[in-house]
This record gives structure tokens, sequence and C-alpha cells, in this order.
């Protein structure tokens, strides 16, 4: 959960940049270099290759378990949804992600998991987890004048959101475990326009300010197909780490992603 010193932590991030936005140094000002839009939604999906280990024990230490090496996880497809609203005013703009990741596969071998031996040699595995995302943040207009509005970036803070469960049977034999956690995280994007309807952007949520961490890392390049309709490709990566009540999980997937949104 968020502790006491993380949540401290983020409120006195965000008084610093209401400080520095009143006095000049950053301003809400819009980024609509044509004066295009106020916000933008949009949904894809990411072919996620999945990395990292996860345990689980009541009494010990847990024995690592590799999602890739040991439960056998693959590629799979990671469907997600964000949206951004854009304000002209003296307020932070806003960034909402979800993402849900589904994984589930059958792998050999022996293994302990939540204090239970798994030994008759074939097992079967399930991962769910869903994650929201939500970001405030401030663009840094001494920047986008200096590059004559062609370009922005983006300075705040995210509040991550996500529940975890994993499920390991064996004939009669199951162990079911998850976690319901919030992270936080500093944000930070930039933004470069060449021409209209071209769009390229990298995006970092990253410096954990809580003991669970996130960190979501996205390039992407958009281009508006047909007025307001756009359609992207890019690059996503994340990981979260949670230990929590004898479970512990470092979840990382990367992928190339593709996506199609409207500005309005």
């Amino acid at each position: 959960m968020v502790c006491g010193n993380s949540v401290k932590k983020i409120l006195l991030f965000f008084v610093a940049v209401f400080f520095c936005f009143n006095s000049g140094l950053i301003c809400a000002d819009e980024f609509d270099y044509e004066n295009l839009s106020r916000g933008e939604v949009a949904f894809g999906v990411v072919f996620a290759d999945p990395s990292g280990s996860t345990s689980y024990s009541l009494t010990t230490q847990g024995t690592d378990l590799g999602y890739d090496s040991t439960l056998g996880y693959s590629e799979e497809n990671v469907f997600f949804g964000r949206m951004k609203y854009f304000h002209k005013h003296r307020f932070p703009d806003i960034s909402l992600n979800a993402y849900v990741f589904n994984y589930d596969a059958d792998s050999t071998g022996t293994m302990t998991f939540g204090d239970q031996n798994f030994d008759d040699g074939t097992f079967n595995s399930e991962l769910s987890a869903k994650a929201i995302d939500l970001s405030l943040y401030f663009p840094i207009k001494p920047i986008s004048v200096a590059a004559f509005g062609k370009v922005k970036v983006n300075v705040g803070g995210a509040l991550r959101w996500i529940d975890i469960e994993q499920k390991i049977t064996e004939s009669d034999l199951s162990v079911t475990t998850d976690a319901n956690e919030y992270a936080a995280s500093l944000y930070f994007d930039i933004l470069y326009r060449p021409f209209r309807g071209l769009e390229l952007a990298f995006e970092a949520k990253a410096v954990p300010l809580t003991s669970t961490s996130f960190t979501n890392l996205t390039a992407r390049i958009s281009y508006n197909i047909f007025e307001a309709v756009f359609a992207s490709v890019g690059y996503m990566s994340d990981s979260v780490e949670i230990d929590t009540e004898g479970y512990r999980a470092d979840f990382d997937t990367e992928g190339a992603f593709l996506e199609l949104g409207w500005r309005f």
C-alpha cells in the first residue's frame, strides 16, 4: 500500500510543480499546433513477451519461479486503452491508461509454491493482472517556445493500481494467491510534431516513490489517417515489483504495439 511518507513525497512534488507554474517556468498552454484537439482516446494491443519471476511462501523464503523459464509463459496479446485530456488553464493535463494481462501455460518439472510441493511432473499455471495508471502533469513552456511550438515536454507524477492473481494447479492440488496494490512514480514525456498529423512521442513513468513499484516506458509514432482518427505503432516496456504477505512478483512485459484512436 502507499505509505504515509510516499504520499508526502507525491504531495510535495505537486506543490513544487504548482510553485514553478505560478512563477512562469511551467505553463499549461495548449499543444494544439493547428488548434486540433483538447484530448484523445485510443485502444490497442501489445504483443507482449513476459519475463521475471514469482514466489509464494507463508513460512519460509519462497522458491523463485521464472515466468518464461519455469512457468512456460510466452508472447500473448495485452489489450489496453488510454485517454488524455489537455487543459488550457492552470490545471494539470490528465492521462488515464488501463492494461489487461492474461497468461496461461502448461509446464513440466517440480517446484514449491505456497508451501505446497508440485512434484507430479506436469502442472498448469495462470496469471491474471489488471492495471490502471492515472498521471497528472504540466508542460514546460520555455522548451515549447524555443522549439516554435513543435516540441512539448511534460513533467508530473503517476499513480498505478494493480490487481494480480497467480494460480498453479497439478492434478487435485491447487494454490492461488493475489495482491491488490498501489504504486507511485514520477512522470515524463516528450512530444514532437514535425508537421500536421504526425506525432512522435516518448513517455516514461519511472523513479518509484513507493515500496510497490512500477516502470512503464512507451515510444509511439502516430499519424492522422482520417480527420481526427489516428493510428499508432510503437514499443512498450512495463515492469511491476510486488512483495507482500509472502507473495513476491517481479513481472516484466515488453513488445511492439498497434493502436487506433480519436482526437476530440
